[in-house]
């Protein structure tokens, strides 16, 4: 399966995602905060980045810009508990492949998660 690291400041929400993940047979690197994520990214490969948008000092926008200078075709999926926070720009837009509402159930991940790493996939065919 999937190599995925996963970025949010808040403990629970990283257990629960690690939990659903790990339980899919993913392999799982948590990280509390955007500066630890990328130095993680700048010295690790991963199939899949999952990052919260609020969190400082470097948040889940700022993380996932990084991210594609660092590694173009690493796709993101963002979450948050609020709407959106750039006026005028989809996720997609920014080069996340999607936004996930908190709170989503584990099949809503899942399948987001699934769809992500397939199409990686396939563009890397």
């Amino acid at each position: 399966m999937a190599r995925i690291l996963i970025v949010d400041d808040e403990a629970t929400i990283l257990m629960v995602l690690r939990t659903i993940l790990d339980g899919s047979g993913h392999v799982t690197v948590a990280r509390n905060s955007g500066v630890d994520a990328l130095k993680l990214i700048e010295s690790e490969k991963f199939d899949l980045l999952i990052s919260d948008v609020r969190m400082d000092p470097v948040d889940g926008i700022r993380l996932l810009k990084a991210a594609r200078q660092l590694d173009p075709p690493l796709p993101t999926i963002l979450v948050t508990a609020f709407a959106f926070p750039v006026v005028g720009q989809t996720p997609q837009e920014l080069g996340a492949f999607a936004c996930l509402r908190k709170p989503f159930n584990s099949r809503e991940l899942l399948h987001t998660v699934g769809e992500a790493l397939a199409t990686a996939s396939s563009r890397k065919s």
